[in-house]
């Protein structure tokens, strides 16, 4: 965390999911939702000491362009200072397609993998406002082609927050936020918590996963991608959901991270304190002829 220490912090208030709980983040029940027959929830497998992987901090300009190719009509641009922090990514996005940066290096060694970050909210309009930091994982990306940037998401986490302007919305789901996901499955089939900038209109299931309060604040997003692939989501160190199914293997190796997606100006902002990748500790047999995963 990149803190910045000033004589006298403004009191901010910060919205969380759940309550704050002492138990490790991977003992916790599942989020009971709204459509909890639609979305069904396992509990994640044991993990234990984190080591490996890279971390971006963003503490120069220099860091959008170190690690990352930039897409958008307004490209991401880098933050010197902002809720009391140095050195932020802001992806600078608006509709239609938003504001991305995606790794230059794929991600991935086919034993699973964690990505997290910290994000923050700034809601300046409730009512205009349409905000939405996010991570996630590509699907394999081609070489360099003529037109670089288009991609499609294999696994998306993000907080996104609907304004009253926001097309499609039902009143009663305006001015909140709600963490939303998608993944590409096995079988090729993305599963997703609807999303209503999808779905114009669509039924309560888009918003599920709400966030219980409006006003801004710094919010952690984590994605654990298992050996098993399988895959579980995280906000703020507490689990939020995981689908029952296996993902689709080209999310294990040479997938690439990205960081966007909306960024409303004048009406709020979305910023990146950082990211990072961690890799799993492997144990081979004395013979190399089978592996176990038994750290990240």
């Amino acid at each position: 965390m990149k803190t910045i220490k000033i004589a006298c912090l403004s009191l901010m208030t910060s919205f969380v999911l759940l309550t704050a709980c002492s138990k490790d983040e991977l003992e916790t029940i599942p989020t009971v939702s709204q459509n909890e027959s639609a979305y069904k929830t396992t509990k994640p497998g044991i993990l234990e000491t984190k080591t490996s992987g890279w971390r971006e901090d963003f503490t120069s300009a220099a860091s959008l362009t170190k690690r990352f190719n930039l897409y958008g009509e307004s490209q991401p641009q880098w933050v010197r200072t902002a809720a009391n922090r140095f050195g932020l990514f802001d992806n600078n996005g608006s509709l239609p397609n938003g504001s991305f940066a995606v790794s230059k290096v794929p991600i991935g060694n086919g034993n699973g993998y964690m990505i997290e970050s910290e994000v923050y909210i700034d809601v300046k309009e409730p009512k205009r406002a349409l905000i939405c930091p996010e991570i996630g994982v590509t699907k394999p990306m081609l070489p360099s082609t003529s037109e670089p940037g288009i991609f499609e998401r294999g696994i998306s986490m993000k907080i996104i927050y609907l304004g009253e302007d926001t097309p499609g919305v039902p009143l009663n789901f305006q001015k909140q936020a709600y963490v939303q996901m998608s993944v590409l499955m096995i079988d090729d089939q993305v599963l997703t918590t609807t999303d209503p900038m999808v779905v114009p209109g669509s039924t309560p299931s888009a918003y599920a996963f709400r966030v219980q309060a409006t006003a801004s604040g710094w919010h952690n997003l984590k994605i654990v991608v298992s050996a098993k692939h399988m895959v579980s989501f995280y906000l703020d160190n507490r689990f939020v959901w995981s689908p029952e199914k296996r993902i689709n293997n080209c999310l294990m190796s040479n997938a690439n991270l990205f960081l966007g997606y909306l960024s409303g100006g004048e009406a709020g902002k979305a910023y990146h304190d950082f990211v990072k990748v961690t890799y799993p500790k492997i144990r081979s047999t004395p013979d190399l002829s089978t592996t176990e995963v038994i750290a990240y």
